[in-house]
C-alpha cells in the first residue's frame, strides 16, 4: 500500500477539510540548572512535553464558504475535539489557534493554519482516608480495654493474703487447659509456624500475672495471622464460638485437690469467666485486625465478613461493661467503613452456565474479554483441570 493510499481524509469534529501538509513539535521538558563558580551544569527531565502539531489544509469548491463557515464554528467550540488527522489518524486534541487566508487570486479556496495541542486528561490526585489505618487504631483500643478487663476481673491473690494456694492451683490447671484448647481449635496451625517460641514457660507465673496471661494468649492468636491470615479468619471464628458463650464453657480436663470453700469456688468461676471472655475478645480483635490487612477479592467477599464479624461483635456486646461496649462500637464502626471502602473499589462477582466442557482460557477469552483470568476461574470454582472446565454454574469476577 503507497503512502496516498495510506492516508485518511482530514477532519475535525466531523467537519472535512483537505490537508496540504502538517508539522509536530515533541520533545521533553527539561529545566536546565546552572550553579554559580560551577562548570557543569545539571538538566533535570521534567517529563514528556505535550505533543503540538499544525495543520495547513483548505476548502475549496463554489460553495466553499459554506465549509469554511462550519470549520469556524467547530474551532470555536469549547473543549476538545476528535481529530481524523490524515498522516497520524484519529486523536483527541484542544486546539490552540488557527488562521484564515483568502484571496481573490485563489477565488473560491479557503486556507486555515491550525494549530493543535493533545487533550491528555486532568488526572488529579486523589485523597482517600487510611480506613485500614483507622481500624488499626480502634483494634489497639479493643486490646487495651480487654486487658483491663482481664486486670479487674482476674485475681489469685487477696490483699490480705487470706486465699489458699488452691486459687492459684485451681487458675493454672484452668490456664494450662485453655492453652491445649486454643491449639486444639487451632488444629495444629500453631505448631506449624517455623520460628514461634513457646511463650509458655511457667504457667504457675503464667496463671499468677495477668498482664503476662494477656500478653501470651494475644500472642499466640496474631502468630496465626501472621502465618496465613486467611486461615486465620476461621480459627478466630471457631474460637469465638467456642469461648464467646460462657454458660456452655469447659476449659478441658482438669484437677486439682479438693476444696469446699466457698469463697475459692466463687473467685475460681470468676476467674475462668474473665478467661474465657479474654480468649473471646482477643478472638474477635485478632480477626478485625487481621481484616485491616486483607484485600478481598470481591465486593461479596467483602460484604459476607462485614455481615459476619458485625454479628460476632453484636453478641459480644450483649454482655459487655459500658467501657468495652464503646471500644467494641468503635471497632464495628472502623471495620463496616473500611470493608465498604474496599468493596467500592472491587469487582463484582457474577454466575456462567456453560453449555459445553471447555478449557478455562476460553471460557475467560469469550466471557471475560481477558484469557489471563483463567487461573482465577479454575481456582475460584475448583476446578480440577483447566483444560476440562465442567457443565455447572461458575463464578466469574466482572470488572477490573
Amino acid at each position: 500500500m503507497s503512502w496516498r493510499e495510506r492516508m485518511l481524509p482530514g477532519s475535525f469534529r466531523g467537519v472535512p477539510f483537505y490537508c496540504e501538509s502538517h508539522s509536530e513539535d515533541g520533545g521533553r521538558r527539561v529545566a536546565v540548572h546552572q550553579y554559580p563558580l560551577r562548570d557543569k551544569p545539571y538538566a533535570e527531565d521534567l517529563g514528556r512535553k505535550a505533543g503540538e502539531r499544525s495543520l495547513e489544509c483548505l476548502v475549496i469548491g463554489a460553495d466553499y464558504m459554506d465549509a469554511r463557515d462550519a470549520l469556524k464554528q467547530v474551532f470555536a467550540q469549547k473543549g476538545p475535539g476528535e481529530l481524523v488527522h490524515p498522516w497520524q489518524g484519529t486523536m483527541m486534541v484542544q486546539l490552540t489557534g488557527f488562521s484564515l487566508r483568502e484571496s481573490t487570486r485563489e477565488g473560491g479556496c479557503a486556507r486555515f493554519s491550525i494549530r493543535f495541542v493533545e487533550a491528555g486528561g486532568n488526572d488529579l490526585p486523589t485523597v482517600r482516608p487510611d480506613t485500614g489505618a483507622h481500624l488499626q487504631q480502634s483494634c489497639g483500643k479493643a486490646w487495651d480495654m480487654s486487658q483491663s478487663n482481664l486486670a479487674q476481673n482476674y485475681q489469685v491473690k487477696s490483699e490480705d493474703k487470706s486465699w489458699p494456694d488452691q486459687v492459684l492451683a485451681q487458675a493454672t490447671a484452668m490456664v494450662e487447659g485453655v492453652l491445649n484448647k486454643i491449639r486444639a481449635v487451632t488444629g495444629g496451625i500453631i505448631g506449624q509456624i517455623n520460628g514461634l517460641q513457646d511463650i509458655v514457660t511457667d504457667l504457675v507465673e503464667l496463671a499468677a500475672e495477668p498482664g503476662k496471661l494477656f500478653i501470651a494468649i494475644q500472642a499466640e492468636l496474631l502468630a496465626i495471622a501472621a502465618w496465613n491470615p486467611l486461615a486465620a479468619l476461621g480459627v478466630y471464628e471457631n474460637l469465638f464460638d467456642y469461648w464467646g458463650g460462657y454458660d456452655d464453657w469447659d476449659a478441658g480436663d482438669y484437677s486439682v485437690p479438693p476444696y469446699s470453700s466457698t469463697v475459692i469456688e466463687a473467685r475460681t468461676a470468676a476467674n475462668e469467666r474473665a478467661v474465657a471472655t479474654l480468649v473471646a475478645d482477643a478472638a474477635l480483635v485478632s480477626a478485625v485486625q487481621t481484616l485491616a490487612t486483607l484485600t478481598p477479592d470481591s465486593a461479596e467477599q467483602a460484604a459476607a465478613w462485614r455481615l459476619d464479624w458485625s454479628d460476632r461483635i453484636g453478641d459480644r456486646l450483649l454482655s459487655a461493661d459500658p467501657v468495652m461496649t464503646t471500644a467494641l462500637t468503635g471497632l464495628r464502626q472502623a471495620m463496616v467503613v473500611h470493608l465498604d471502602s474496599s468493596a467500592a473499589r472491587l469487582p463484582q462477582t457474577a454466575t456462567l452456565n456453560p453449555v459445553a466442557v471447555e478449557p478455562a482460557v476460553v471460557i475467560a477469552y469469550r466471557e471475560l474479554n481477558d484469557a489471563s483470568r483463567a487461573d482465577d476461574l479454575v481456582r475460584r470454582n475448583t476446578v480440577s483441570h483447566p483444560s476440562f472446565v465442567p457443565v455447572k454454574p461458575l463464578e466469574v469476577l466482572y470488572g477490573d
